[in-house]
């Protein structure tokens, strides 16, 4: 509500200049849309009923507080005036520009956009009180598509340095090269609502940055080698205090809190590299499923840093506890999880003797199950086993260490149990054969570790029934045959 305060004066011309000037100054406050699409035409004036081609021309046209509203497919864009950006797609491929939709300009809105195929970064601020919101940035990043940089890839959406009080909300990250929501050299910045599916080796990062939350956002690591850092999944959330001249050490007063983290190698990481981790807050937090760890601290000092209420699937890894306190901290799913058949499960081989009856072997390593991407890339650690399809469809190894077969042993029944650790409806056939091999090497990081090995001539298929119920097992067709040297089990 504006209050007017009416002033009594005698000049008439005085007052009718007042009266003048503050209509003049409402006129200012009037905002307007002007809309775009491809069908448009540049000498148009972007109304509704005859919207301009290009973003340019928009933008040409628009002052402070304008909203372009766009409809269909465009090239990347630089946003250099305070206006609201909404809608549309900007599609980085076969254009010189790398990143496909840039803040150049202090007060903007980017509202329900999507970005695809960017060479660079997906959406990027480098000013002030910008608001990334209800987007959408997939398949970008391609710099690193085929992860050959050894640093200083971009990000899917980032607040780079001169970005200050960002917001990042409600956005949808998926398939990225590069880290998926990055806040480097931002003043101050609210990271809430995000969802980041796969993204090159970390899937939020907070970079040197003070004054940051990151709050209510879900990511997960889907076990995609596309996305792995050699062989490693990506990081959930991480901390990070990177070396930028004339910056200085700025990451404090942190709060990251009721994300849901899954899957990745570590949840939450805050690295070694960092001087002193000083007034974090990790809270409430949920990380069910991960590789190596729930929560870790690396660094070797730390201040006022708090984890409290947060449920994961097991104990933080904290190389200095002084500074560190932990406060009503659970343990989730270990007891009501199947037995994982995979580099979880340390199961001891034993051996069987003349006459015993039965012989159970687990997979004891994380280099005895893997999986071969279509185009040849081992993923070594994964979580579980993708039967087969995972992107696209792959070749999977199992290798089972120390049966001990004996001499003279006959095999009457043969089987391998598989735990399901998440539901599928699809029809699935499989092939399985078996390494010519007394004694099988364990798998490695090399291309096509499991296509190239020697494979019997024997096949048997298998065709499970539908996977619809977590935590039941569906076994592989026993078979009865003479007993044979040790062979590693194939699928594809």
């Amino acid at each position: 509500m504006k209050k007017i305060v009416h002033i009594l004066i005698s000049a008439a011309a005085v007052l009718a200049l007042t009266i003048l000037n503050y209509h003049s100054a409402a006129a200012k406050q009037t905002t307007k849309v002007l809309y775009i699409s491809p069908t448009g035409n540049d000498v148009n004036t972007c109304t509704f009923s005859a919207p301009c081609k290009t973003f340019n021309r928009a933008q040409s046209l628009a002052v402070a507080g304008d909203t372009i509203q766009a409809s269909g497919t465009f090239a990347p864009i630089n946003i250099t005036k305070s206006i609201t950006v909404r809608g549309g797609t900007y599609d980085g491929a076969g254009q010189s520009e790398s990143i496909c939709v840039k803040i150049n300009a202090d007060n903007v809105t980017v509202d329900g956009v999507t970005a695809l195929n960017c060479t660079s970064h997906g959406i990027i601020s480098f000013k002030a009180n910008a608001i990334i919101q209800n987007s959408t940035v997939k398949n970008s990043v391609l710099e690193n598509a085929s992860r050959q940089m050894n640093g200083g890839w971009a990000s899917c959406i980032k607040g780079e340095r001169g970005s200050v009080n960002l917001t990042v909300r409600n956005n949808l990250v998926e398939n990225c090269y590069g880290e998926g929501i990055a806040i480097t050299m931002t003043l101050g910045a609210l990271v809430e609502g995000n969802t980041v599916i796969d993204a090159y080796s970390v899937l939020y990062y907070v970079d040197n940055s003070p004054n940051v939350i990151v709050s209510g956002n879900y990511g997960t690591c889907t076990g995609n080698s596309l996305f792995n850092r050699g062989t490693s999944r990506p990081m959930g959330i991480a901390l990070g205090e990177e070396y930028y001249s004339g910056w200085g050490t700025q990451l404090h007063d942190i709060n990251i809190s009721s994300n849901t983290i899954q899957g990745c190698e570590k949840g939450i990481i805050a690295f070694g590299s960092i001087g002193v981790l000083r007034n974090i807050t990790i809270s409430r937090n949920t990380i069910p499923t991960g590789i190596v760890k729930s929560i870790v601290l690396d660094g070797a000092s730390n201040s006022n840093v708090l984890i409290e209420y947060n449920n994961y699937f097991n104990t933080p890894w904290i190389n200095s506890s002084t500074g560190v306190t932990m406060v009503g901290n659970t343990i989730i799913g270990e007891a009501a999880s199947p037995t994982p058949i995979g580099p979880a499960a340390s199961a001891t081989p034993t051996s069987i003797s003349p006459g015993q009856s039965a012989n159970e072997v687990r997979v004891s390593s994380g280099n005895d199950d893997v999986e071969e991407s279509a185009a040849g890339w081992m993923y070594l650690d994964s979580t579980d086993l993708e039967l087969i399809h995972d992107s696209d469809n792959q070749i999977v190894g199992i290798r089972f260490n120390g049966v001990n077969i004996p001499s003279g042993a006959t095999i009457t029944n043969a089987y391998i149990n598989f735990a399901v650790d998440e539901t599928a409806s699809a029809a699935t056939s499989l092939s399985i054969q078996g390494e010519v091999s007394p004694n099988a090497a364990a798998f490695t990081s090399a291309d096509r570790n499991v296509s190239s090995r020697a494979r019997t001539a024997n096949v048997v298929s298998w065709a499970p029934a539908s996977w619809l119920t977590l935590g039941a097992y569906q076994q592989l067709e026993p078979r009865t045959r003479p007993a044979r040297d040790r062979q590693s089990g194939w699928l594809d």
